[in-house]
């Protein structure tokens, strides 16, 4: 039809159904419905006000992403109802992103973490740039990489740093078991 698509990387909701965005003004939950025979269909979907520019992370029953004008978007699963949002004060430069139990993102100089009910439950400065991957989630506690080589933990409830270190070369990836 001559209309392009800027799909937007999904993200898991359950075991069957991804959350993803055309990158053009829709968000879908997208799964297979058995009837007449088994195939891929669009179980909800939502119109924007302004196509997503980000990936869509999912935390328990909500959809994290952020439109083209900086604004961090929830919405509510199973039917996408449209919920809290917050205006980041710049662009989103990493994520959102699941990280265990929590969603995070950053723009160019603050971390933020949202949780599985809507709520932004910190936010912080980056303390050395942009992050190299994902961070990573263990216990109560986040364990975070910048591009510069600082690797730092964080209290994953408040955000609060435990504790860092400088590695001296740069980072090309987050931490890992």
């Amino acid at each position: 039809s001559g209309v392009q698509f800027e799909w937007r990387e999904p993200d898991l909701f359950g075991q069957k159904e991804i959350v993803l965005s055309d990158g053009r003004g829709k968000l879908y939950r997208i799964g297979v419905k058995n009837e007449p025979r088994p195939h891929l269909a669009a179980l909800s979907e939502a119109s924007l006000v302004r196509p997503l520019v980000s990936p869509v992370a999912v935390v328990e029953k909500v959809a994290y992403a952020v439109d083209g004008e900086g604004t961090l978007l929830a919405f509510q699963l199973p039917d996408l109802t449209r919920g809290e949002k917050w205006s980041l004060g710049g662009n989103c430069l990493w994520g959102p992103r699941r990280v265990g139990r929590r969603a995070m993102l950053t723009t160019e100089d603050q971390l933020y973490c949202l949780d599985g009910s809507q709520k932004l439950l910190w936010k912080a400065p980056l303390p050395a740039g942009p992050l190299a991957g994902l961070p990573l989630e263990s216990g109560n506690t986040c364990l975070l990489a910048a591009a510069g080589g600082l690797i730092w933990r964080v209290d994953a409830a408040t955000g609060k740093e435990l504790a860092r270190i400088q590695i001296g070369q740069p980072l090309a990836s987050g931490p890992v078991l």
